[in-house]
């Protein structure tokens, strides 16, 4: 038998926590919600057999060195919906016999195996909306006893990897290991990459060396071009892969954020949306000369260099507004998912995957864009 003390909300304001100790022997839960309780290295001195503790919505910062180390037999710990930042290697001394540890709703940075391996009987983690959490491979190695984890994010079930439950669950995209989730996948990219890159600059080149002059060369080259950054896109993507090869979920939301990962994105809708109107303006061209068979040129050099030109111009423009902070592309546009599911043709998927939403009406968008600018232009 024991007792529950419950501290209503606001009466431990800015004061110490004060019982007396022939209350502690046979208090066993200890509920101080919504409070602002000073705690100092003291405060649990004699809780020996208290077994839930509830300091939820108290407004900490910090927890002591040692705070918790005479909760011997705490079962429970309920620190959620404070300010936390950071836990101590030494911030959970003490909890041999806790199994339950909620961190839910704090400000946490970090968290490392040194500050869990002082919990080895904890069963049930929960450390959802800490948006800036990071954690590396071997956190829970020490938590053996662990069978259930809610975060926030799949990555963190790859390094628990051994939790029998976890949430949230993998989505189609999900791979605990690489970028690209098979060795098909990772041989195709960089033998595509190779070939788009080396190919189209051959073609480039060899146009310049030998018909530069011709309108139908010039757009030809500048297809090449549009087609070449579609080689460096699949490089960059392949690098990456390697880089990250075995490690890669640990590492996927600064990935998706990061400057490279914006601009490969960029350069593959940027390759795609020029090719399809440098296409559409190569086969237009054809058909124009076919139709007039007099001898003067149908689409003059300046007229040539002003369609293409006004063309880069506009699929730069397209490819950039996803970039600027605008609500309906929503943050990191280019970084929805790891496999870069920006590309004109996923943009245009029937489905939406869960990481990703809007792609079906901006493609529609961009490429009734790009396709009635080039035939308005072509024709005017």
């Amino acid at each position: 038998m024991g007792y529950v003390a419950h501290c209503s909300p606001g009466s431990l304001n800015a004061t110490e926590l004060t019982i007396t100790s022939n209350t502690t022997r046979h208090l066993r839960a200890l509920l101080m919600p919504e409070n602002n309780v000073l705690m100092t290295l003291a405060t649990f001195r004699g809780f020996h057999w208290l077994g839930y503790l509830d300091l939820h919505s108290n407004g900490l910062h910090h927890l002591a060195t040692g705070l918790f180390r005479p909760l011997q037999n705490l079962l429970t710990l309920d620190l959620a919906d404070n300010l936390l930042t950071q836990l101590e290697d030494e911030t959970f001394l003490g909890l041999r016999s806790l199994q339950k540890l909620n961190l839910n709703n704090n400000r946490l940075v970090f968290l490392s195996r040194s500050t869990l391996r002082h919990l080895p009987k904890l069963q049930w983690l929960i450390i959802t909306n800490n948006p800036d959490l990071d954690m590396i491979p071997g956190t829970f190695d020490d938590v053996t006893a662990l069978n259930i984890l809610n975060s926030d994010a799949f990555r963190f079930c790859c390094v628990a990897k051994e939790t029998p439950v976890c949430t949230p669950a993998a989505d189609e995209f999900s791979s605990c290991k690489d970028l690209m989730s098979n060795s098909a996948l990772q041989i195709s990219i960089w033998v595509l990459g190779v070939i788009a890159l080396v190919g189209n600059v051959f073609v480039v080149a060899w146009r310049i060396k030998t018909d530069r002059q011709k309108v139908s060369s010039f757009f030809i080259i500048n297809l090449g071009l549009s087609d070449g950054l579609m080689g460096v896109y699949l490089l960059i993507i392949a690098i990456v892969d390697v880089y990250y090869r075995g490690v890669y979920i640990v590492y996927a939301d600064s990935w998706r954020a990061s400057a490279l990962c914006q601009l490969a994105g960029a350069l593959a809708m940027l390759s795609s949306e020029v090719s399809v109107y440098m296409l559409t303006i190569i086969t237009l061209d054809r058909a124009l000369n076919i139709l007039h068979t007099r001898k003067d040129k149908v689409i003059s050099w300046n007229k040539a260099v002003g369609i293409t030109i006004a063309g880069w111009l506009g699929c730069l423009l397209l490819t950039v507004l996803p970039v600027v902070r605008i609500d309906y592309f929503q943050d990191a546009f280019f970084g929805r998912t790891g496999k870069r599911v920006s590309m004109l043709g996923q943009l245009l998927l029937n489905r939406h995957y869960g990481l990703g939403v809007h792609y079906r009406p901006v493609g529609r968008w961009v490429t009734t864009i790009t396709i009635g600018v080039s035939e308005g232009v072509l024709l005017c």
